[in-house]
């Protein structure tokens, strides 16, 4: 597989030529890695903006977070600013469920049905971040071009990511959302609902959130 070089290092696909795209299109081994969408969640608020000053990710988006915070509370006086607030939770995923449409979307919590084309994008294979240790056997299947039942030889790591903690950890999701209002619940499943159809992921209230496995159907 030959990989596009310049003096600066990888050159991005929209610097490639039209010849090179095509070429690159039509034999490049192209994967995708997605997640629970309930877990994208938490994970952006957890390390992008759960602290005051750390809410850079909401840089452009501060008049709808302003907007909705004053329609909470009509007497707040001050303006939001993400260099000196931060978001609860809460409010975060309210954000996210009632502003979508009006724009309040980032790279970090777009549908990856949006953000990654599946459906225009013929990927090879999709991987899941829950099952991602078993996944990526098949990425080295592919580009070693390996018989199937040949074992794989590489360095692993004692915490790598296991299908069993993957799983697991899903399960620890459902504490983190039980307190929400479940008609917020429904609405975000509502917003990825593409996202949770496509890649097999599940929430319900009694049993919070899941994976399945087995074939499924894309667009």
């Amino acid at each position: 597989m030959k990989i596009y070089y310049n003096v600066t290092g990888l050159r991005q696909f929209n610097d490639l030529s039209e010849f090179e795209k095509d070429k690159a299109w039509k034999s490049y081994f192209k994967f995708m890695v997605v997640r629970h969408p309930f877990d994208r969640l938490r994970s952006v608020w957890l390390h992008k903006m759960a602290e005051a000053g750390s809410s850079q990710v909401l840089k452009g988006m501060e008049t709808i977070a302003d907007d909705h915070l004053r329609q909470l509370d009509p007497s707040r006086n001050r303006t939001f600013d993400y260099k000196y607030e931060y978001l609860k939770f809460e409010l975060f995923l309210e954000l996210v469920y009632q502003k979508w449409d009006a724009g309040f979307r980032n790279a970090h919590w777009i549908s990856y049905y949006e953000h990654c084309q599946p459906c225009h994008v013929h990927y090879d294979h999709v991987f899941r971040l829950e099952t991602l240790d078993t996944d990526v056997e098949v990425m080295y299947q592919h580009l070693l071009r390996l018989d199937a039942s040949e074992p794989i030889h590489r360095i692993t790591h004692d915490n790598k990511v296991r299908p069993e903690n993957g799983i697991e950890k899903l399960k620890q999701i459902k504490t983190l959302y039980e307190n929400i209002d479940t008609k917020m619940t429904q609405g975000l499943v509502d917003v990825y609902k593409r996202d949770f159809c496509l890649f097999g992921y599940q929430w319900d209230i009694e049993d919070g959130a899941t994976c399945l496995y087995g074939d499924l159907q894309c667009c």
